[in-house]
């Protein structure tokens, strides 16, 4: 790879530099982006479940139901089955954060991506020789693979 790197101009090294570094602070900013909306939403989340659970209190709740036929049923307790535990808020964060994250460094990399392939792709001349570069290096891998391949042949005895 390096002597294919070498092989090209200054320019163009520069302009391949250029467009990496481009997708690489486009991912991270959408992956910052991310974590700030995942850890929003996981507040909002949360604030929302307490709401719940503290909508469902028990002392404002009716304890038995009555029947028109005169049978009466206890109503269950659901109060401590909708507060929020602290497994479920850490669950809650990790997973929000998580998401959210990789759904920012999923757009941003397509955002860095569309800008490099803006920056390299501007002259026909540049393009032909990257692609020349990169056709020569895969080039190398084949027939390094190949002749690996042949050689586990040769030893195998097939």
């Amino acid at each position: 790879m390096l002597k294919h790197w070498r092989s090209l101009s200054d320019s163009d090294r520069a302009k391949v530099s250029s467009a990496a570094t481009a997708i690489l602070k486009y991912t991270g900013i959408g992956a910052s982006i991310g974590l700030v909306a995942g850890w929003f939403l996981a507040r909002r989340s949360r604030s929302s479940a307490l709401k719940i659970a503290n909508a469902f209190k028990p002392a404002e709740q009716p304890t038995v139901v009555v029947f028109p036929n005169g049978r009466a049923e206890n109503l269950p307790i659901i109060s401590d089955t909708l507060k929020p535990s602290r497994f479920g808020i850490i669950a809650t964060h990790v997973l929000y954060l998580g998401g959210t994250s990789v759904f920012g460094a999923v757009g941003g990399g397509l955002a860095g991506i569309e800008l490099a392939d803006r920056k390299l792709s501007g002259d026909k001349k540049t393009v032909r020789r990257l692609k020349s570069a990169l056709y020569r290096y895969q080039i190398d891998v084949w027939r390094t693979q190949a002749d690996r391949l042949e050689r586990m042949l040769k030893g195998s005895g097939y």
